[in-house]
């Protein structure tokens, strides 16, 4: 991996922290995403302390819409980027709605990786091979995907929400990789398994109280992060693309249960993201072509999130 520029969202503890970590010590430079800036410093000496350079930081809480795309703004100054880790994620114990009106689960674990990698995708194909790899869940399973109401305004339920943004995580993916093809960047997604972590701290009493339960189980994080990690340097997944791992194995019964690909394309093609992408483009994504209005999301938008989006991508 010398050589090779790797951004990782939520990287400042759990999986998010050790694949960052684990990419230094491949020899990657490494830029962290963080949304507080004192644990992004801390963890940043951490990681400069297992790698060959210090890695870079980069402040911005994913919530908010405005700020991923000052993010891709930064992220774009970038010489290149060979590798997008999407890891940051939530579970919620109550629903919040950001500024731009979007669920916060929706907005942080679906919406934020779908735009954050829109933006970057022109340094991806620039910089290609290439590989984006987005963080989902075996919860996924358990998703109830309303068309007709995709951010749970009539009747959010904090496990239903969380499964909801997995399951748009993995059809974002299987989207993303059918519109790359011939790009030499992949994507792929992986379940990094029941993961001794900080997430879930803000979950319902319930579910905390199962996480405590369950922790003397508990993979650790660094264990966590292998499949990550095997997804974005393993010359064995070079040309995988579209796939759902669990523990460095395709899933194929996972990939079942998700729709398949004409699904998926009318799914991504009906419901449009309030960040500013305004709609697909039916041509393949090239290095010419890269900053095409795609790459649709799963969420219905409000008229105010409407008129503060643009419509045009990144130059």
């Amino acid at each position: 991996m010398d050589g090779k520029v790797c951004v990782v969202t939520g990287a400042t503890s759990g999986i998010g922290k050790a694949t960052a970590t684990a990419l230094a010590r491949l020899g990657a430079q490494v830029v962290l995403v963080a949304r507080d800036r004192g644990r992004g410093e801390a963890t940043a000496a951490e990681v400069a302390a297992a790698g060959a350079s210090p890695p870079g930081l980069e402040i911005a809480d994913l919530a908010s819409m405005a700020q991923v795309r000052a993010l891709a703004g930064r992220l774009g100054a970038l010489e290149r980027i060979d590798v997008l880790v999407n890891n940051a994620g939530l579970m919620a114990g109550q629903r919040r709605v950001t500024a731009d009106g979007l669920d916060e689960v929706f907005a942080v674990n679906h919406l934020a990786p779908f735009l954050l990698t829109s933006l970057l995708l022109g340094q991806l194909t620039a910089a290609a091979p290439a590989r984006v790899i987005t963080v989902t869940s075996g919860a996924h399973a358990g998703a109830r995907l309303d068309l007709d109401d995709p951010q749970l305004d009539r009747g959010w339920e904090s496990w239903r929400a969380y499964a909801n943004s997995k399951l748009a995580n993995i059809l974002f993916t299987r989207e993303l990789a059918r519109r790359l093809e011939g790009t030499a960047v992949t994507a792929n997604c992986a379940h990094p398994g029941l993961v001794r972590t900080r997430f879930g701290r803000e979950a319902r009493l319930p579910m905390r109280a199962a996480v405590t339960l369950a922790r003397p189980v508990m993979l650790p994080a660094r264990r966590g992060a292998r499949t990550i990690v095997y997804l974005a340097t393993s010359p064995q997944v070079a040309q995988t693309s579209g796939a759902y791992f669990v523990d460095d194995y395709l899933d194929l019964e996972a990939q079942a249960h998700v729709f398949d690909g004409v699904i998926v394309s009318t799914i991504s093609d009906v419901l449009m993201i309030g960040t500013g992408w305004s709609s697909w483009k039916k041509s393949r994504i090239s290095p010419t072509v890269a900053d095409s209005g795609c790459l649709a999301g799963v969420v219905s938008i409000s008229s105010a999130a409407v008129r503060e989006t643009s419509s045009t991508g990144p130059g």
